[in-house]
Parts: structure tokens; sequence; C-alpha cells
């Protein structure tokens, strides 16, 4: 599936849109019993995307994670973690189509 960038202005707002998901439980695809940490505005292209994920699980401070970045296309990302603490990384527009979200996205 191809999505097309967010412009900062329209990342920001769908992860407003979001931002009751934290602290929810997610079952998404074979992942069962995850709990949603927090929604990140990161990257959007695929190499900039997983710089941001390594500098993430390091800090785990979203906004160091970005600070790198220079460019102006950007995503969304849920951020859930299962019980033994293991991240994974789900971009909103999957989760939208996988839940059946009803959410007209910009970009």
């Amino acid at each position: 599936m191809e999505f097309t960038p967010f412009t900062l202005t329209e990342a920001t707002e769908v992860w407003d849109d979001f931002s009751d998901l934290p602290d929810t439980e997610l079952r998404f695809g074979s992942n069962s019993n995850l709990l949603v940490d927090r929604l990140v505005i990161c990257p959007f292209g695929k190499e900039d995307k997983e710089q941001f994920i390594a500098f993430f699980k390091d800090s785990k401070d979203p906004v160091e994670a970005l600070k790198n970045y220079k460019g102006d296309e950007f995503d969304v990302l849920i951020i859930a973690s299962d019980d033994y603490f293991e991240y994974y990384f789900i971009d909103i527009r999957l989760y939208a189509l996988e839940k059946g979200v009803t959410y007209n996205f910009p970009g």
C-alpha cells in the first residue's frame, strides 16, 4: 500500500486526533496483548524512519529522536509494547485500515 507523506502541520493534526490511543490495548496483525505507549511524529521516508526508530529505542524520547531529521515529509506512528517491553511501530494509516477506522487523512 502506497501512502503520501504529511506536512508537519498535517502530522500534528493526525497525532492530535488520535491522542486518545495511549494506554489502550491493541491487537494488530498477529500481535496480541499490546499496549499503546504513545503516538509519535516521525520522518516519512523508509531510511529516515528506520533511523528515527533506532534513535527512539536508544533515547525513549521522540523529540530527541526527531532532532536530526531535516526533511519536510512526515508520518505518524503508534508505538506499542508487549509484556516483554518489546516495541512495535505501527503506521497510523495501517492501523486505521485494519481497524476499519473511518478517517480522512490529509495529504
